[in-house]
């Protein structure tokens, strides 16, 4: 599977290779919406990539698409939901979410689940009320 990496930050696009590696998938770097053609699922940092979520969604399937992007940016969660993106997903999230979002692109884990001595980080979930309140993690009830 190749999955393409919309960012300018090396050390996001590295955290993607690794968990993309662990489970026998090949990604590649991309600083541009012309570069993710043929990609079999599309990265999105929005911290860094200079697009707008309609570009994206337009450029590329959005089921196949997921957004990584800062917590407190609550205006980026409901625009990519907007545009039909059905991953995203808090910045940090990135080892907990990958895997899942591989799976439900199609791909599938590679035989024998993750590999042994990954790390497991804990998994926060905005609620829908604070996104349409306009409250990021930091101020939900």
């Amino acid at each position: 599977m190749d999955v393409c990496v919309l960012t300018n930050d090396l050390i996001f696009y590295s955290g993607v290779e690794g968990v993309a590696g662990a489970m026998g998938h090949s990604a590649r770097q991309a600083e541009a919406l012309s570069d993710v053609a043929g990609a079999d699922l599309l990265i999105v940092d929005t911290s860094t990539a200079r697009v707008s979520l309609e570009d994206v969604a337009t450029a590329f399937e959005p089921l196949r698409t997921a957004i990584f992007t800062p917590h407190e940016r609550v205006d980026v969660f409901a625009a990519a939901r907007a545009n039909g993106v059905a991953h995203v997903y808090r910045r940090g999230a990135l080892a907990v979410e990958l895997p899942g979002t591989a799976r439900a692109c199609g791909t599938g884990a590679r035989p024998g689940g993750p590999r042994r001595g990954a790390r497991v980080y804990s998994r926060v979930v905005l609620k829908e009320e604070d996104l349409r309140e306009g409250r990021g993690l930091h101020q939900s009830r």
